[in-house]
């Protein structure tokens, strides 16, 4: 038997679970910086779609359209765009409808448009001047809602379309007339709507409201009875991103708040947002800070959950590099839905998210019959800030998908634990190992190296008598796989 004593320090919290993460090398999308928010969809056959606002990728159009059809690996831009030489589209959002039709809704100057990505038209909606705007596609039909933020009052309007954008009309009323900055998350038949109001002098410092609708029809919301609640109440901070994620009637609401640092935090419903549970955060500290994410639900045959990628920035003295300016990810089981796994630093360059175009986007898909989660964003690989995008080879949990790529696992005893605790480590392959310590940013605090392991059984005792009681969590790593496991420190 061999006996190591490793003396640890870290703090996190998550749940007991095998978890492997293959993120690709980043892949260049498009040279230069977006001058709007960029997006991007998968249609029913895996094939991606970005949208980039920037006048200089095409010289007949201000926002040009990228399509992969290898799971962004490759990119090639397309003969398809919007707006003109010149003009600077502040916003994008890529729709694919439940007929598998892929659109693109964007803002110029007060005018939302529309975007039929196979026929290259674009559409104005003219109903009224926008200041802001939110649209979700229905999973059946052709049906599309759109929700204004209107330019001239606090009025917000909903709006819906049968015919993927090309009218609006169908289920139209007022919203609030005292609302700003509509946000939507739909799945299955529920459309989920936040929003700031009533609105204070400050914008962000206003209430953050939370509603319901139903789908009847394509084109046709009902809005829940009673189903306005204020979500987010404290008006002495600022809030910079608000959006819910809901999977099965499970239902998660983000949002940012502070200003140095931010912190993202996290209500949980389980009555598909009917009532929400103790607000907590999910990523920032003193010394981190979360401001801008993007979060999106997976669901397969084992499992569903919710995943989210945010931008990491440490607000400590020196110079930026991967590990201080980064993009995080990660995610929480719909059976543990405020036990979030240990983030991964999936960028590979340094990440400046200063201004808003640097919005992050998150996808998750099927490519070949197989699930996978894919990030949008804006890094400098040394020549200048660049669109690049990559992605994971396998769904996030699910287990029985990736169990062929695990060539060893773990278990901890006692748990919880009193002074140490003892890791019994089954290799199936030999290789090097090394264990890895992060906290609730994502950080690595500790890495220790364990060497070359030969096939069979090895001991591990760690030595935890000098930290405080408390939810800690270890991974073992390999060049195959990551492994965590979380501990109760009594």
């Amino acid at each position: 038997m061999k006996l190591k004593n490793y003396s640890l320090f870290v703090f996190f919290l998550f749940i007991n679970i095998n978890l492997v993460f293959s993120w690709a090398t980043d892949v260049e999308v498009s040279a230069g910086e977006p001058q709007g928010a960029t997006s991007v969809v998968a249609n029913a056959g895996g094939i991606l779609y970005a949208s980039v606002p920037q006048t200089s990728l095409n010289p007949s159009y201000a926002m040009a359209i990228y399509e992969s059809t290898d799971n962004g690996a490759s990119w090639t831009q397309l003969n398809v765009g919007a707006g003109g030489p010149g003009q600077v589209i502040v916003k994008s959002k890529m729709l694919v409808t439940g007929l598998n039709n892929i659109v693109c809704v964007y803002l110029l100057n007060d005018t939302i448009y529309t975007l039929d990505i196979s026929s290259n038209l674009s559409t104005a909606f003219t109903l009224i001047a926008a200041r802001d705007f939110d649209a979700a596609a229905s999973l059946s039909g052709n049906g599309l809602y759109l929700f204004v933020d209107e330019l001239t009052t606090n009025n917000i309007r909903r709006y819906g379309s049968t015919d993927a954008g090309l009218t609006w009309g169908g289920s139209s009323a007022l919203v609030t007339g005292n609302g700003a900055s509509p946000r939507v998350y739909m799945s299955g038949t529920r459309l989920h709507l936040s929003y700031f109001g009533p609105i204070l002098s400050d914008t962000t410092l206003s209430i953050v409201r939370s509603a319901n609708y139903d789908e009847s029809i394509p084109g046709s919301l009902t809005s829940v009875s009673s189903s306005f609640q204020d979500i987010v109440t404290n008006v002495s901070v600022h809030k910079h991103r608000i959006q819910h994620v809901d999977v099965g009637g499970t239902v998660w609401f983000f949002w940012t708040e502070g200003d140095s640092p931010s912190v993202l935090k996290c209500r949980v419903s389980t009555d598909n947002g009917g009532t929400y549970g103790t607000e907590f955060t999910v990523a920032g500290s003193a010394t981190m800070d979360v401001r801008r994410f993007d979060a999106k639900h997976h669901t397969n045959t084992i499992t569903s959950g919710v995943e989210i990628a945010y931008y990491a920035d440490s607000i400590q003295a020196g110079a930026a590099d991967p590990f201080t300016e980064s993009i995080a990810f990660t995610s929480a089981d719909i059976s543990g839905p405020q036990s979030f796994f240990t983030p991964q630093i999936l960028s590979d360059w340094t990440v400046d998210a200063s201004r808003e175009s640097f919005n992050i986007t998150l996808i998750t898909y099927f490519f070949n019959f197989s699930g996978a989660s894919g990030v949008l964003w804006i890094e400098d690989s040394g020549s200048g800030n660049s669109l690049y995008y990559d992605a994971s080879s396998s769904t996030v949990n699910a287990v029985n998908k990736v169990m062929e790529n695990i060539n060893f696992t773990f278990f901890a005893y006692p748990n919880p634990v009193n002074e140490s605790v003892n890791l019994n480590l089954q290799i199936i392959e030999a290789g090097d190992f090394q264990i890895e310590l992060r906290d609730l940013n994502g950080r690595r605090l500790i890495k220790k190296d364990v060497g070359y392991l030969n096939k069979g059984v090895e001991h591990f005792m760690l030595d935890l008598s000098e930290i405080g009681a408390g939810i800690y969590f270890i991974n073992f790593i390999n060049e195959h796989s990551i492994i965590n496991r979380k501990i109760i420190k009594m």
